[in-house]
């Protein structure tokens, strides 16, 4: 029974977050700290600063 409840909460949870995205996202974007640790969380990512990079200065 718990294992169901887990699977169904995390469902709900995917979901909601899946259906709310861009509102989640204009609130992190509109947010001056939220938006700073979401640029240094994306930039930390393998490959992707390298990517941004190139195609900034190219």
């Amino acid at each position: 029974m718990k294992t169901l409840f887990k699977w169904l909460l995390s469902g709900v949870f995917i979901y909601s977050v899946f259906k709310y995205r861009y509102k989640l996202l204009n609130v992190v974007m509109g947010s001056y700290w939220l938006r700073k640790i979401a640029i240094r969380v994306v930039m930390s990512i393998p490959g992707v600063k390298s990517k941004f990079m190139e195609s900034a200065f190219r």
